[in-house]
């Protein structure tokens, strides 16, 4: 792997969060870092093709052949916890 694969950007000077693709995730997962997403879930080479949802953060992934990925038990958590405060109005 080249030196740039293993480097991720700092955090941008305004705070935000920056969601990129075109640097591919191999075990198909999305980069989730608190100034970071990296949506780009290795489509190309057997992973997935992935959709955020920017405002939720929910998740959702289809293999080349159209299946969709089901959600490992700890993204459901935690997903839950995250509708569990919006719901509560936190």
């Amino acid at each position: 792997m080249s030196e740039h694969h293993r480097i991720r950007p700092i955090a941008h000077t305004s705070g935000k969060r920056v969601y990129v693709g075109h640097t591919p995730q191999p075990r198909g997962e999305v980069l989730w870092r608190p100034h970071l997403v990296g949506v780009d879930t290795y489509c190309f080479g057997g992973g997935y093709l992935s959709a955020v949802d920017l405002e939720t953060g929910a998740t959702t992934q289809a293999d080349r052949h159209g299946h969709i990925r089901r959600v490992p038990i700890e993204r459901a958590l935690h997903a839950l916890a995250r509708w569990g405060k919006w719901l509560r109005g936190s």
